[in-house]
């Protein structure tokens, strides 16, 4: 089956009128479930060519039935029933697996003619076709190489062209969740908490609200590269997952969302108690002091808080340090650069520097 260079999505849905909102009572199956729509006769006299078609389509043999039907599509007359044919042909090409040839052939149905029956059904396989390609289940062909791979950027582009232009499809909040999935996948975080977040704001009524919700705290700590560096994204991530445990106190991720509340709890606590103990070790007793009752105060419930008790109840009568004074010299007042520049040992993650 010959392969085609595809083209962008929205002028062609921007065309069919993208405004309305179809309706629809079953979400479009996977890849591995997909069987095209049965074929019915068009022609009075049931012209062999078509009826061979058809029994291509029913049997399974879909590269011939894509081939027959493409030729049908070609040389009929009758601007309906080569509505009918193109169609069936993007039907057989999609049950054979060849994604960017359905695609293309019902992007070109949708162009040629906006006023096919089919016109629901088809925008909904374009969807199945973008989602496949942001979840690495169907395969492009490379320009150069001629090889097959999965292209999760290609499915993000076609369900952004979806969403943008058809808002008000009953699909656009699925895509939405698909192209953030896709954006993890990548590891596109950014990008995937953007997509989450506008599925929220867009659609606060979406069955993926929640989820969206949910994933954006999870994908914060996929931001971060541990407690020993940028805490901030765990931080985040902490605040985000408690309060989805608030909102939804019997939500779906809330067995999930409170394991990881627990996991990223212990492990800000133990990394400030292993900060604890490095200023223990450089007699840096105040700074421990301190470190170690953000742990009491933040962290109560967790292991490493029994250590920071009892580390802390080793240290009695620690006092904070003297202020320093600034060396003044005679005549030009203070010293320009008197600012101490933080010590070479401190601890990964760190800052700012100890008070004493």
């Amino acid at each position: 089956m010959r392969r085609l260079l595809l083209i962008p999505l929205a002028s062609v849905l921007l065309a069919v009128g993208c405004g309305s909102a179809d309706k629809r009572e079953v979400r479009p199956d996977d890849a591995t479930a997909f069987r095209p729509e049965v074929a019915p006769l068009t022609s009075a006299s049931a012209a062999p060519d078509e009826v061979a078609a058809r029994e291509h389509l029913t049997a399974g043999r879909y590269d011939e039935a894509h081939d027959a039907f493409s030729r049908l599509a070609t040389y009929e007359s009758d601007p309906n029933r080569r509505a009918e044919f193109l169609f069936f042909a993007a039907e057989a090409a999609l049950g054979a697996g060849e994604h960017e040839e359905a695609y293309e052939a019902y992007r070109r149905l949708l162009r040629r003619f906006p006023s096919t029956p089919r016109y629901p059904l088809v925008v909904e396989r374009i969807f199945l076709i973008g989602r496949l390609y942001a979840e690495g289940k169907a395969m492009t062909t490379t320009w150069f190489f001629g090889m097959e791979m999965s292209d999760r950027s290609l499915g993000v582009e076609i369900l952004e062209e979806f969403q943008r232009a058809r808002e008000r499809h009953p699909l656009a909040d699925d895509a939405l969740h698909a192209i953030g999935l896709a954006r993890v996948a990548q590891e596109e975080f950014g990008l995937a908490i953007d997509a989450w977040q506008k599925l929220i704001d867009e659609y606060p009524r979406s069955e993926w609200a929640e989820t969206a919700e949910f994933k954006i705290a999870t994908t914060y700590v996929l931001m971060s590269d541990g407690t020993d560096y940028d805490k901030r994204p765990l931080l985040t991530a902490l605040q985000r997952l408690r309060r989805y445990i608030e909102r939804h106190p019997t939500g779906n991720h809330v067995a999930e969302a409170r394991e990881e509340v627990a996991r990223l709890e212990e492990g800000l606590a133990a990394h400030k108690v292993d900060v604890a103990r490095f200023y223990l070790r450089r007699d840096r007793n105040y700074s421990a002091t301190l470190a170690l009752e953000e742990v009491l105060r933040d962290f109560p419930r967790t292991a490493a808080a029994k250590d920071a008790a009892r580390l802390k109840a080793g240290l009695t009568g620690v006092k904070p340090p003297e202020p320093k004074q600034h060396q003044e010299d005679e005549d030009d007042g203070p010293r320009p650069g008197s600012r101490r520049p933080p010590p070479p040992d401190l601890p990964p993650g760190m800052f700012p520097q100890p008070v004493d």
